[in-house]
């Protein structure tokens, strides 16, 4: 939560406070809280209480018996009051939070400042994956810099289960210059348009829906096709022989997808060749800065 909100705190430690115990959420729940909080901060930013120097945020977090409940508070910053209808931000919350994981929203225009509550149950825990095989623990550090040069085309196959997260990725992408093909949020669908489809990169969840989008990795990999994974677990938990591949921690923001890929254009970039699986495969190098 501190991540999403340090960018507004502008040299002022006073100007959003945040203060809750610690807690471990699984990744599905992370991600659409963290963009809860995106667009909360966003809407701040643009129309209160961080649009002006005196206006100050505070989040708060608790643990009740059945759920995770999130406060979000504004003073200080010009009055409110509630709109005619939902602006986007709003629609993208509440859709998210009551949709998505079964909770609910709240949201009231107060004179000092929009104050939104966010409840969303306790009942579903999934744990961290699991490493495949003998993965090892690759960092971070240990994947190449993005972005990744295209050799050719800029068709990019879209895999991902959570509907809101993968329209607004595809329409950045767009917005990029890239095609997308799809977006796919089961791993058989994403295997048939990995295999037929003309494409010339990917970005695909490591999870759908509890099921591993490896086999579609794989394809990419037989097809000498560049790609990232996106995902809310950790490094060190994909697996081993895919330490060739770009990670990209959910929530996935617009500065993210913009420094994934740069559209084929002059020389394309070299890619370091690796033994994968009784084959050849590409790994994709740093593009040029």
């Amino acid at each position: 939560m501190e991540e999403e909100l340090a960018p507004y705190r502008a040299g002022d430690d006073g100007k959003i406070t945040a203060n809750g115990p610690d807690v471990s959420l699984e990744p599905r729940t992370a991600q659409t809280l963290a963009l809860a909080l995106h667009e909360l901060s966003t809407n701040a930013a643009k129309y209160g209480a961080l649009s002006v120097m005196p206006g100050r945020v505070g989040v708060t977090w608790e643990l009740q018996p059945d759920s995770l409940v999130l406060r979000w508070s504004e003073s200080g910053g010009p009055a409110t009051e509630a709109p005619a209808s939902p602006g986007f931000g709003i629609r993208v919350i509440s859709a998210s939070i009551e949709r998505q994981l079964e909770g609910e929203t709240a949201f009231h225009w107060r004179p000092e400042g929009l104050h939104c509550s966010l409840r969303v149950p306790r009942g579903d825990k999934i744990e961290p994956m699991a490493p495949h095989g003998n993965a090892t623990r690759a960092t971070a550090e240990d994947r190449p810099v993005l972005p990744l040069r295209l050799a050719t085309g800029n068709r990019v196959l879209l895999v991902e289960d959570e509907i809101l997260v993968a329209m607004m990725m595809k329409d950045i992408l767009a917005e990029f210059g890239f095609s997308v093909v799809g977006p796919f949020s089961r791993v058989a669908e994403a295997m048939v348009a990995a295999v037929h489809e003309d494409i010339d990169a990917g970005i695909i969840d490591v999870n759908l829906g509890g099921e591993f989008v490896y086999p579609v990795a794989d394809v990419l990999v037989a097809r000498d096709i560049p790609f990232v994974f996106v995902t809310g677990y950790g490094v060190e938990s994909i697996d081993s022989r895919f330490a060739h591949v770009p990670i990209i921690k959910k929530p996935v923001q617009r500065a993210d997808l913009q420094r994934i890929f740069v559209p084929a254009e002059g020389e394309p970039a070299t890619f370091q060749k690796r033994r994968y699986g009784g084959r050849v495969g590409r790994a994709a190098s740093a593009g040029p800065s």
